[in-house]
């Protein structure tokens, strides 16, 4: 059974929340790779570059209304996480599902595509059970890890 997430617009508090999830150097790690040692300032910067809140949104349990997430798109790139602790449940998948009506009620964003770590299982896993289609790496120097790229389906 799919989990049931709401996007909740973002306000000052729910911003400090989210960076306060970023803290977590276990979701740094499965975001950014290695061993998480980016600054939280780092990840929420990356997160949240050159966007306004409209383009965000708290990913909220429907079922606990528990807070497991952020959501975005930045120029019709998609930017997730789910808390470390409930990677691997389902929320990703929710989430993206979420996007994708969103997208579909607005009309907004046809080239949705994402980037993540190679060796972010959960992340990976979430895009391919929401259908979208892995469209190749890119190899980064300097130690960084290599990124996945996908799509929506629906492109």
């Amino acid at each position: 059974m799919m989990k049931i997430v709401t996007l909740d617009s973002l306000d000052a508090q729910s911003c400090v929340f989210l960076a306060d999830m970023l803290d977590d150097p276990v979701l740094r790690a499965s975001l950014f790779g290695g061993s998480g040692h980016i600054s939280a300032w780092h990840a929420e910067r990356i997160w949240s570059h050159a966007v306004d809140d409209e383009t965000r949104w708290l990913v909220r349990c429907v079922e606990s209304q528990r807070i497991v997430g952020g959501i975005g798109v930045v120029r019709e790139e998609v930017r997730l996480f789910v808390r470390s602790d409930l990677q691997g449940q389902g929320y990703g998948r929710a989430s993206l599902a979420a996007l994708l009506q969103l997208r579909q009620t607005l009309g907004v964003w046809p080239n949705l595509s994402a980037w993540t770590v190679r060796e972010n299982r959960a992340a990976r896993l979430a895009f391919e059970a929401a259908q979208w289609r892995e469209l190749g790496l890119r190899r980064q120097g300097g130690g960084l890890p290599t990124l996945v790229r996908y799509c929506s389906s629906l492109v």
